[in-house]
């Protein structure tokens, strides 16, 4: 009975994974692109069990489209070991969703829905096993 809730976990990280791909797929090829500047990186920190860490997290200036400066943190750590302060960096922002913005960077858009996929197939291969 218990590998049948292996393969249902599978099979919902599956599809919700596809789904996550898919929409970040659709920013990609639809999504305005936008030119900002790293302002700078903005440390956080965390505490967990292990006593806690810390990551850097990009802010990027732009200009948006009412001609106002605004300032974007990207919620991803993975592009501040890619730029500097200073750099030019490309963002995407959603037509239908202007407050939805990433960094253009094909490690920043990929990476969680592959890692959701990769995962829901392990656990689907315990669940056949």
């Amino acid at each position: 009975m218990v590998k049948y809730y292996f393969i249902f976990i599978s099979a919902i990280g599956g599809v919700g994974g596809l789904l996550f791909l898919m929409s970040r797929i659709k920013l990609l090829f639809s999504g305005a692109a936008i030119i900002g500047t790293v302002e700078r990186k903005q440390k956080r920190t965390w505490i967990n069990s292990d006593g806690g860490g810390c990551a850097y997290h990009l802010v990027i200036g732009y200009i948006g489209s009412d001609g106002e400066k605004i300032s974007y943190t990207e919620g991803c750590s993975i592009p501040s070991l890619f730029y500097k302060v200073g750099d030019t960096i490309t963002l995407l922002q959603d037509p239908n969703r202007p407050s939805r913005i990433m960094v253009r960077s094909k490690i920043v858009l990929f990476s969680a829905p592959l890692l959701i996929l990769f995962l829901s197939v392990v656990v689907g291969y315990i669940g056949f096993k």
